[in-house]
């Protein structure tokens, strides 16, 4: 089925959201309200609920393309103001699962911030593989190396989708090599990195494009020890993760 105008909007805003990093599947707070959707797309409210008025202008239409396209449920990042902050029962209903199924919720956000949009609305869309190596070399090489501005905003927003893909239901991105997280909130940031996999930087491909979902794969969440212990191996290269696993455990 063909997306109706007034569904694109709500996807495109959604998108452009997500894009700048808003959302976190852990935290509703971060989510929108359906009074929010009404503001930023300046509609006005159709009856006494806000929930039952952006479904009859545009949510409705979005969540049932989304169905039919078999795509992340992404209206699940529209939610009441009150707390528990939650989608309405019709968001469960259109896509036939029972009413407050939580787990499936978050799951379909996670996905959702995973998904490439582009083929549907302006996103990240395909990353150039020379764009990433030279991304990721400059971190190595600190002031060294530089890259352009528009490079770095683009890779820095796919790291931003990739913390939310990686990170746990508890809020917590983890290391994956040795599990150390964040102690306290009192302690701003992420502290843990992304370290880029080893099959990208044996890529032989010039100009080689990758999807967004296959640019998150090649990313894995690290602490900033175990990152520099990834990239100190005896002789260069570069460790694998489960090596250094292996290597932590002895």
């Amino acid at each position: 089925m063909a997306l109706s105008p007034s569904g694109r909007a709500i996807l495109e805003f959604l998108v452009g959201e997500l894009r700048r990093g808003r959302f976190r599947p852990h935290d509703e707070g971060t989510f929108c309200g359906y009074k929010e959707v009404h503001d930023r797309l300046g509609l006005s409210r159709k009856g006494f609920h806000w929930g039952n008025s952006l479904r009859s202008q545009g949510l409705a239409d979005l969540a049932e393309w989304l169905r039919d396209e078999k795509l992340p449920a992404l209206t699940g990042l529209i939610v009441g103001e009150e707390e528990p902050r939650r989608p309405g029962p019709g968001y469960f209903s259109v896509f036939g699962i029972p009413d407050g199924d939580l787990a499936w919720w978050r799951t379909q956000v996670r996905a959702g911030i995973k998904q490439d949009w582009s083929k549907w609305v302006t996103d990240i869309g395909l990353v150039d593989l020379d764009d990433l190596r030279e991304d990721s070399l400059s971190y190595l090489e600190g002031a060294t190396k530089s890259v352009s501005l528009e490079l770095r905003a683009r890779c820095d927003a796919l790291r931003t989708r990739a913390r939310e893909v990686f990170r746990s239901p508890d809020g917590f991105l983890r290391c994956e090599a040795c599990g150390w997280h964040k102690p306290d909130g009192r302690i701003s940031g992420d502290i843990v990195e992304l370290h880029h996999l080893d099959p990208l930087h044996r890529a032989p491909a010039s100009g080689r494009k990758v999807t967004l979902e296959e640019a998150i794969a090649l990313l894995v969440p690290v602490c900033p020890t175990c990152h520099r212990m990834l990239h100190s191996k005896t002789g260069g290269g570069q460790f694998e993760v489960e090596v250094l696993k292996q290597i932590l455990k002895r």
